[in-house]
């Protein structure tokens, strides 16, 4: 029963002596965001607040692999989406039968739990883990809601019970959430229906109660949900997108989203294509929104890696253009890096980073 609660040490940043290079490691990439230690993949709880970037993201911190246990919400904060600095573990497992997650987070606007419009708002799965020999087995539990006071540092769950129950052995996750103009408040869920995976609404106006509205089938994992101006009109648009990259235009009308009659897009698609992108809530234009993914490696041991796996890629820019083909994602990359500066008046240069790398290996910088 040791190894059933996670005890908190120091944090690696503050003994130096244990920890020497630390972020200046062989292969550590010097743009993309990547862990002090152990792994990590999917974004999460994305939220942009007083100016800068909440980055949270799926991580294990005793570990350079997934594993199903001991993954929590990491945590990061840029100011600017491209220099991150790292804290402490936000949101942890309270057992050995489950872990945090993929999710969602917002900024509480409308004051609704009554801590004031900076609250950090967030909507996570409690995930059954692996089962290990001479244990219990756990199940999924459901989409829990939490709140943060402090800037994100930790959260307090609004009930000890899932405000979303799962179904026994489902793989029900990655709720995203959302604010309606009056209000309202959406989930935008990952469901598993007539074993069929598709993207499930739920709808709530205190957070605690939910009810669920509609789906939109054969979209997959991690869904995001958010509406853009389309540029050089007048018309809004919904989009949403699951986590292979795959994304649709449309409306959402009484809580169903309706798909505009043309083809199924992808934001990313590729041999080792960028998974599980989400974009950052709370950014108060609607001309675009600012989106990161998880840059997976298929096979990770190909670079052997002192302490850390995984790595996310560089914030990019996304606005909706009506175009021939109809309603497409254009992308670019975030603007500090086109004008990002080493020092005053110095322009940022890549051929500055150097790596010695063999020749038949590829890295994300």
């Amino acid at each position: 029963n040791a190894f059933d609660k996670i005890v908190v040490g120091e944090h690696p940043l503050e003994r130096e002596d244990l920890y020497p290079n630390l972020y200046k490691e062989d292969y550590r990439q010097k743009v993309h965001f990547s862990p002090m230690r152990g792994w990590m993949n999917d974004p999460n709880g994305l939220v942009f607040k007083n100016g800068d970037f909440h980055f949270f993201f799926q991580h294990n911190p005793f570990g350079r692999r997934h594993g199903g246990v001991n993954v929590c919400w990491g945590r990061a904060i840029s100011p600017d989406g491209v220099h991150f600095k790292e804290y402490k573990s936000a949101i942890r497992p309270t057992n050995y039968k489950n872990s945090i997650a993929s999710g969602s987070a917002i900024l509480d606007e409308n004051n609704v739990l009554g801590f004031g419009k900076d609250t950090i708002i967030c909507a996570f799965t409690d995930y059954h883990t692996e089962v290990f020999e001479g244990r219990e087995k756990g199940d999924t539990k459901g989409q829990y809601i939490g709140y943060s006071t402090d800037n994100g540092k930790t959260f307090t769950r609004l009930t000890k019970d899932p405000v979303i129950l799962s179904a026994p052995n489902e793989h029900w996750r990655d709720p995203k959430i959302l604010t309606l103009d009056d209000g309202t408040f959406v989930i935008a869920v990952h469901e598993l229906f007539e074993k069929k995976n598709c993207v499930s609404f739920y709808a709530s106006k205190n957070l605690i109660d939910w009810e669920f509205k509609s789906r939109t089938m054969d979209l997959y994992e991690c869904p995001d949900f958010f509406r853009l101006n389309v540029i050089g009109t007048n018309e809004k648009k919904w989009v949403l997108f699951g986590g292979n990259g795959a994304y649709r235009v449309g409306d959402f009308i009484d809580f169903k989203f309706v798909p505009e009659p043309q083809e199924t897009f992808y934001i990313d698609m590729a041999l080792d294509y960028p998974y599980a992108g989400q974009t950052f809530n709370s950014y108060p234009s609607e001309d675009f929104r600012y989106y990161v993914a998880w840059a997976r490696e298929s096979e990770p041991d190909l670079i052997i890696k002192p302490a850390f796996s995984q790595s996310a890629t560089i914030i990019t820019k996304l606005s909706l253009h009506k175009t021939k083909k109809g309603y497409v994602i254009f992308r670019e990359p975030i603007e500090t890096l086109k004008t990002l500066r080493k020092g005053k008046g110095k322009k940022f240069n890549l051929k500055e980073f150097k790596l010695s790398i063999p020749s038949d290996t590829t890295i994300y910088l």
